[in-house]
């Protein structure tokens, strides 16, 4: 979302509703408060919406970043642990049964 058109499109608003409030001030003081009051209504939709929509653009954004920076990297890693495993139950062993590394370093002390 660019920043300059949310801008312009912020101060379009808020200048219709300062037109908008002087004309009725004119013509039909009676509803001015109405009018305010439908004014910052719409105002502040708009701005949570604009809101919302940019800190998901970010969130985007952030993802793809992390997609850039992990790729293929997860693949290689899970390839690795293969031929590991692999290699340990070429030696006869249950890869399920080895002992951790806390475990074995608590009989070495």
């Amino acid at each position: 979302m660019n920043k300059t058109v949310v801008t312009i499109v912020f101060l379009t608003l808020i200048l219709g509703a300062i037109v908008g409030n002087i004309l009725l001030a004119i013509l039909a003081p009676d509803r001015v408060d109405q009018f305010n009051g439908a004014m910052v209504t719409i105002l502040g939709v708009a701005t949570a919406a604009v809101v919302t929509f940019y800190g998901l653009g970010q969130q985007g954004e952030k993802l793809k970043s992390i997609e850039r920076n992990t790729n293929g990297t997860l693949s290689a890693m899970q390839m690795e642990n293969t031929r590991l495993t692999n290699i340990i139950i070429e030696h006869g062993l249950d890869p399920r049964e080895i002992p951790s590394i806390e475990t074995r370093t608590m009989g070495q002390s």
